[in-house]
C-alpha cells in the first residue's frame, strides 16, 4: 500500500515507473526532519492546549538537535522562525481537536495509506488538515499545480468518507504566508487572515458517487495509466525521486574524425589576409591583437607556432596560454596536427595550470608536507562549514543562516558563501600587504550581513583554515598564483633556472587579471625572450 504522497504528478509519471530504483534509507529531503518535529510541536499544543510561547520553545529546542544543521547558529534562527509560526497558528486555533488514525483508501487501481495531521469535528462535519512547513505551492483558485493539488485533497475526501463524516473539508495549512518576509515584524500576524495560506476542498457526501468523483475521475485514469514523459512539466519532475537517474545523461565523447591527407601532412591550405599573414610573420617584440569572433584567430595563432617550429624553434621555448583547460587541449591538438608530430615538450595551458606546476616542483619550499591538490568550491565550502560548527561565532546570526549555504528567498547571501567571500578577500590582502586589512574583509561582508565583531572572529577563523588547508596539502584555485608568486619572492632567479621560453602567447587576453599580467612582466625578463604576442577581444570580456 502506497503513501498518500505518492500521489502527485511526478510519481505518475510512466519512465519514473519503470525504475525499480528505491533512495537508500535515511536519504530524506534537507526539512524532513524539521517538518516532523514542526507537526509534532503542534500536536503536542493542540492535545494539552498548550499555548505559552516559552513551553512551546522549550519542546522545539529539546527536538532540533535531530534535524542535524550544519552549526548552532542555523539550528538557532530556523528554531526562531519555526516557533514564529507555529505560535501564529497556535494563536489562532480555538477548537478541539481529534487525531483519527489511518486508514486504506482506494483511488482506482491502487490502495493508499491516508492520514491527516489533525481534525476537527462537528457533527457529521469534519475538517481534515494536513500542515505544511513552507510557503503555499499553490493558490485556491490558481491552475498551478493542480493534480497534486486535487489528488491528495481528494484521498482526504475519501479518508473523511471512511471516517463516516458527510460534510468534509480537505485542507492544507501552509505555515509560511506567500507575504512574509525576512522581518517578522512585517509579517501578517494572523495565521487565518488573509487565507492565502489556507488550500481547501469542501464536498458534501450522500453515499452515492457526486460531481467531486466525477471531476476527479480523469485525474484518476490519468493516474491509473500514468503520463508520458513528454507531456510532464518540467516544474513538477525536479521534485521526483527519480529525477536524477531518469534524466541523467553521459558526458559527450569526442567521436574521432580521420583528417584528410594534406591536412595530417601540415600542408592544408588555408588563404590569410595581409594583417593575419602579418601576424602569423611576428617574431620580435610585443604584439596586441584586437580578434572578434570567427575572425580566425585560432587559425592564425596554429599558424604561427607551426611556422616557428618549421624555422627551428624548440617546443619547449614556446608558451601558449589560454582561458581554459578545454581550449588549451583544443590548441595543442591543432597545433600537433598542422606540424604532423607528437610535441610533448610545447607549453600550452592556462595560467592557473602553470603556476600549479610551479607549486608541485617547490611545494617543500612553499612549507607543504606533500604534493598540495587543488580543492573545488564543494571541497572549500565543506571544509569551511566544518570548521564554523566546531568553531561557532555565537555573535553571528540573523538571516544568512535561514539558508546557510545558498541566497535564495531571503534577500541575502547564507553564512557559508559570506564566510567563503571573506576568507578570499582576507586571502587576496594578506598575499598583496603581507597581514590582512579589516576594510578589506568588510567590502567583502555588509554591516547586515554580519557585526564589527562576528567579522573580526571571522578573520580570526580564516587563519585557522589557512593552518588546516596547509596540514592537509590543500590548496584552493586562488592559491596556485599566491604561492608561485611566493616562490618568486623566495627564489628571483627561480624562472630564469627553470624556463627557456622564447616566444609566448597569450590566448583570450582580455580575461586576464593584473596578477596574470605580472607574471607575464616576469616572463620577460627571461635572458631567452623574443617576443609576446597577446590576442583578444574587448567585446568577450568576462
Amino acid at each position: 500500500m502506497e503513501n498518500m504522497s505518492k500521489l502527485t504528478e511526478a510519481s505518475a509519471c510512466r519512465r519514473s515507473r519503470e525504475f525499480s530504483f528505491v533512495p537508500r534509507e535515511g536519504a530524506q529531503p534537507e526539512n524532513y526532519f524539521r517538518t516532523i518535529i514542526v507537526k509534532d510541536t503542534i500536536r503536542y499544543a493542540l492535545i494539552y492546549n498548550v499555548r505559552d510561547p516559552k513551553e512551546v520553545m522549550q519542546y522545539m529546542q529539546g527536538r532540533f538537535p535531530e534535524c542535524g544543521f550544519k552549526n548552532y547558529q542555523q539550528m538557532q534562527q530556523q528554531l526562531l522562525w519555526d516557533h514564529r509560526r507555529v505560535m501564529r497558528y497556535l494563536k489562532g486555533e480555538s477548537r478541539k481537536p481529534s487525531f483519527p488514525k489511518s486508514l486504506p483508501v482506494r483511488i482506482g487501481d491502487r490502495a493508499y495509506d491516508v492520514h491527516c495531521d489533525v481534525a476537527f469535528e462537528c457533527g457529521d462535519q469534519v475538517e481534515l488538515v494536513i500542515f505544511k512547513v513552507g510557503k503555499p505551492s499553490m493558490t485556491q483558485t490558481g491552475r498551478g499545480n493542480a493534480f497534486q493539488r486535487d489528488m491528495q485533497l481528494y484521498a482526504l475526501q475519501l479518508y473523511g468518507r471512511e471516517l463516516g463524516f458527510t460534510n468534509i473539508t480537505s485542507s492544507f495549512y501552509f505555515l509560511r504566508k506567500s507575504s512574509d518576509t525576512s522581518y517578522w515584524n512585517q509579517c501578517e500576524q494572523n495565521f487565518f487572515g488573509s487565507g492565502d495560506n489556507i488550500i481547501q476542498i469542501t464536498d458534501l457526501y450522500d453515499g452515492a458517487e457526486n460531481e467531486l468523483d466525477r471531476k476527479m475521475l480523469p485525474l484518476i485514469t490519468k493516474n491509473d495509466s500514468g503520463i508520458a514523459p513528454e507531456d510532464q512539466e518540467g516544474s513538477t519532475c525536479e521534485y521526483c525521486d527519480k529525477y536524477d537517474i531518469c534524466r541523467y545523461t553521459l558526458p559527450p565523447v569526442r567521436l574521432a574524425v580521420s583528417a584528410a591527407p594534406e591536412e595530417k601532412a601540415g600542408n592544408a591550405k588555408m588563404e590569410f589576409s595581409a594583417q593575419q599573414q602579418k601576424a602569423i610573420g611576428f617574431n620580435d617584440g610585443i604584439a596586441r591583437i584586437i580578434a572578434g569572433a570567427g575572425s580566425g584567430k585560432t587559425a592564425v595563432v596554429t599558424e604561427r607556432v607551426a611556422r616557428l617550429l618549421r624555422e627551428g624553434t624548440a617546443p619547449e621555448a614556446i608558451l601558449m596560454v589560454t582561458f581554459t583547460k578545454a581550449g588549451a587541449g583544443e590548441m595543442k591538438r591543432r597545433i600537433e596536427m598542422k606540424a604532423g608530430r607528437e610535441l610533448p615538450n610545447l607549453t600550452v595551458s592556462t595560467f592557473n595550470a602553470f603556476e600549479y606546476e610551479i607549486v608541485k616542483d617547490c611545494w617543500q619550499e612553499l612549507g607543504f608536507q606533500r604534493i598540495p591538490k587543488v580543492i573545488d568550491d564543494v571541497e572549500q565550502f565543506a571544509i569551511i562549514a566544518d570548521l564554523l560548527g566546531k568553531k561557532p561565532i555565537l555573535e553571528w546570526s540573523g538571516r544568512a543562516f535561514m539558508n546557510f549555504s545558498n541566497s535564495t528567498g531571503w534577500g541575502t547571501r547564507g553564512a557559508l558563501r559570506i564566510a567563503a567571500d571573506v576568507f578570499r578577500a582576507c586571502k587576496m590582502s594578506r598575499a598583496a600587504k603581507g597581514s590582512v586589512d579589516m576594510s578589506d574583509a568588510r567590502r567583502a561582508a555588509s554591516q547586515e550581513e554580519i557585526s564589527q565583531t562576528a567579522l573580526e572572529k571571522l578573520v580570526e577563523l580564516y587563519d585557522e583554515y589557512e593552518k588546516l588547508m596547509l596540514e592537509k596539502g590543500l590548496i584552493d584555485f586562488d592559491d596556485q598564483e599566491i604561492l608561485a608568486f611566493r616562490m618568486f619572492e623566495k627564489d628571483p632567479e627561480y624562472l630564469k633556472e627553470h624556463f627557456r621560453f622564447e616566444h609566448i602567447i597569450v590566448d583570450e587576453y582580455q580575461d586576464t587579471s593584473q596578477g596574470q599580467v605580472e607574471l607575464l612582466k616576469l616572463l620577460r625578463t627571461l635572458p631567452t625572450f623574443k617576443s609576446l604576442m597577446v590576442v583578444g577581444d574587448d567585446f568577450q570580456a568576462v
